[in-house]
């Protein structure tokens, strides 16, 4: 068996185990929080091992590198999220906001972009400069809004945490713009990468929802990890780890085809 194929199904059974135990263990919220907190710990490392796959195979330099930033892309969120485990299993105390786990997160939203933009430069070879152009605006608009949000933070105090949470909203629309155009243009040539992205995008689409989700309860004071919305946090890690297992199907089949043309 495959390595890939190994761990896309270990990553099935990661989730569906921790998906088990978020429903049916509500009212146990210590068993909630240790399996919560490794089961992302372990998803997001997961991802990231299939992605480097789909880096190991990818004959196109450009290309290769997209994936190999999404693998980076993904350690960086499983870092996060141990650290995040580490707070709340080790420690003991509340994850405080803009702490080491939002670091982590943020690199790997920006080396995400990175991993997209790279892989967009290298199948619209005739609008490099378009594509640049939109990731230039994308990058412009993300560190203004980045300025403009720590300016309103000093004045408001406690507004740095809201801020902070919104902003990952923001990444995932910036990621989600440039997945949808991908789609779109991939869909239109009837090109066999398009389930790839179509799952890529939809992984960031279920992250938006569970942005939203995790800002409202938030605000509300009603957050603890293992509350269901986690089940979408989780998803998107399992999406992704699809879309790269996808991605290494499509590879090994294109140079199948290739070899037994010749």
């Amino acid at each position: 068996m495959k390595p890939a194929s190994v761990l896309i199904a270990l990553q099935v059974l990661i989730f569906a185990v921790y998906s088990l135990v978020t429903v049916g263990f509500q009212e146990n919220e210590s068993v909630l929080l240790i399996t919560g907190d490794v089961a992302f710990v372990l998803l997001a490392f997961n991802a990231a091992l299939i992605a480097f796959i789909a880096f190991l195979n990818v004959p196109r330099a450009q290309e290769r590198l997209g994936w190999l930033l999404t693998a980076v892309a993904f350690s960086s969120f499983a870092v996060g999220d141990f650290i995040w485990a580490y707070f709340e299993l080790v420690k003991g105390v509340e994850v405080p906001v803009g702490s080491w786990p939002d670091v982590f997160w943020t690199v790997a939203y920006v080396v995400w972009a990175g991993a997209l933009a790279c892989c967009m430069m290298s199948m619209f070879f005739k609008s490099r400069v378009a594509v640049a152009g939109a990731i230039g605006v994308s990058f412009i608009a993300l560190v203004s809004f980045i300025f403009y949000a720590f300016k309103f933070a000093q004045g408001l105090g406690h507004g740095f945490e809201d801020i902070v949470n919104t902003s990952y909203i923001v990444y995932d629309i910036i990621l989600l713009s440039g997945v949808s155009l991908l789609i779109g243009s991939l869909r239109s040539v009837k090109n066999p990468l398009v389930k790839v992205w179509f799952l890529f995008g939809s992984a960031v689409l279920v992250r938006v929802v569970f942005d939203f989700g995790f800002l409202a309860l938030v605000a509300a004071d009603s957050y603890s990890t293992g509350n269901y919305v986690d089940l979408l946090y989780g998803a998107s890690y399992v999406l992704l780890a699809f879309a790269a297992f996808q991605k290494v199907r499509v590879t090994e089949f294109l140079r199948g085809a290739l070899w037994r043309s010749r």
